[in-house]
């Protein structure tokens, strides 16, 4: 048995404290071979229909109580709850949305209501009732051995004598006057064992909302990471692709400086080059010899009109 598990600790403390408990109106206790699962017996509440009954029952208790409600079943048949059948109780597993670990599990008091349609819920007569309370008191438990005749007490009837104007008058009380019970039943210390529940309570509520916030928050982590890492990766992408078009730029742009120079000579143009040359060379110097030519004559020309020949002289004088 781990006695460090919460659910054994808090039955174990349970136990000790129903062992110190003397009430008359009802009893309870782990079986040895379980200790999740108690065997109660419960007497009928005075003035009603179950007034004089004793019935018996079982609890069946959560791995995690008292965190979650236990099952409860009514074993002697008693025109309230159906007998052997899990019953349908805001204390019950059936409800565990209202369950609170600091709770008792009062049962007497639940007797008295209307079932309405509730699961196990019986809606006997009065009379009915009366009479299985009577029937009550010889059943006994084929599990645990209990025989309701002797697990609880016996009533202890007190009567007092009051004289009133000379009129004695006497009053019949018996010691069971309560209307609920609890098979947990607080202590005196029941306080400080319902403070305990309690902060165990939000003690694990804490660490889970603690766990949840570390989850969120390596989650937001986690994502700003693959964000960064994506930004990064789009940023590299967006260099990479600028420079490749630089470098395409590059090389398609003609190259100005060396586009405007005409193209290098090759041999055939460079001889053709070389007999244009030397053409024009030859023009040059046939045009020099004609413009030379020229030139003389014009010079005899002018020569012979400036001056006269001497047979046009001659003749003059003649």
């Amino acid at each position: 048995m781990n006695t460090n598990n919460s659910a054994i600790k808090r039955i174990m403390r349970e136990t000790q404290e129903i062992k110190q408990d003397s009430s008359p109106d009802y009893t309870a206790f782990p079986l040895e071979d379980n200790i999740f699962e108690w065997h109660f017996t419960i007497r009928g509440a005075q003035d009603t229909e179950f007034e004089g009954g004793i019935y018996h029952g079982r609890i069946i208790l959560p791995p995690d109580y008292p965190f979650k409600p236990p099952n409860i079943v009514l074993l002697t048949p008693n025109g309230r709850f159906e007998a052997g059948v899990k019953i349908c109780l805001s204390i019950s597993a059936h409800h565990p949305e209202t369950w609170q670990p600091s709770w008792s599990i009062a049962l007497i008091g639940f007797m008295i209501t209307e079932g309405k349609g509730a699961v196990g819920a019986l809606d006997y007569s009065a009379a009915e009732r009366k009479a299985l309370a009577l029937k009550s008191v010889n059943w006994s438990c084929s599990k645990c051995g209990t025989h309701n005749k002797t697990a609880l007490p016996e009533v202890v009837k007190k009567e007092s004598t009051v004289t009133i104007d000379n009129t004695t008058t006497t009053t019949t009380t018996t010691s069971t006057t309560a209307t609920a019970t609890s098979l947990n039943t607080e202590s005196k210390d029941s306080s400080s064992i319902t403070n305990t529940a309690t902060e165990q309570q939000q003690q694990q509520q804490q660490q889970q909302q603690q766990q949840e916030q570390e989850k969120e928050h390596q989650e937001k982590e986690k994502e700003q990471e693959q964000q960064e890492q994506k930004q990064e990766q789009q940023n590299n992408d967006k260099t990479t692709e600028e420079e490749s078009t630089i470098i395409k730029r590059n090389i398609n742009q003609p190259n100005t400086l060396v586009d405007q120079l005409p193209p290098a000579p090759t041999s055939n143009s460079s001889s053709s080059t070389t007999a244009s040359i030397k053409n024009n060379s030859n023009n040059n110097n046939n045009i020099t010899n004609a413009t030379t030519t020229t030139t003389n004559i014009n010079t005899r020309r002018i020569e012979s009109i400036t001056r006269p020949s001497t047979t046009n002289i001659d003749r003059l004088i003649y």
